[in-house]
């Protein structure tokens, strides 16, 4: 889903793009369709954490719903206070303000976009 906005990222000067995404096929898959854009593969949350620079930047494009707060829990294992989680995913207004005020109580800032 967020294939475009990586690709997008990654083509600015400066930029290094982490990508990650639960199935290892469809990140392979990415990472050798564009190998133009440099990515930095990641096959776990440890790996995708370990590889941004602090304060890190995570911008998520999950489906709404669960899977969203699925993402956001396990990202809020590996992120520190500080760093960074943007959700660009279609959510229900009362869902983003609920997930902003429990990532808010770790130190971890969050946009709802």
């Amino acid at each position: 889903m967020g294939s475009n906005l990586a690709r997008n990222l990654a083509s600015r000067e400066g930029n290094k793009v982490a990508v990650y995404n639960r199935s290892r096929e469809k990140t392979d898959d990415l990472i050798a369709q564009h190998p133009e854009a440099g990515f930095l593969p990641a096959f776990s949350y440890e790996e995708f954490a370990a590889s941004l620079s602090k304060p890190r930047t995570a911008i998520i494009m999950v489906k709404a719903g669960r899977g969203t707060d699925a993402v956001i829990d396990e990202l809020v294992k590996v992120f520190e206070p500080g760093d960074i989680i943007v959700d660009g995913g279609n959510a229900y207004f009362p869902d983003t303000i609920r997930r902003e005020k429990a990532v808010r109580e770790t130190g971890i800032n969050f946009v709802g976009a």
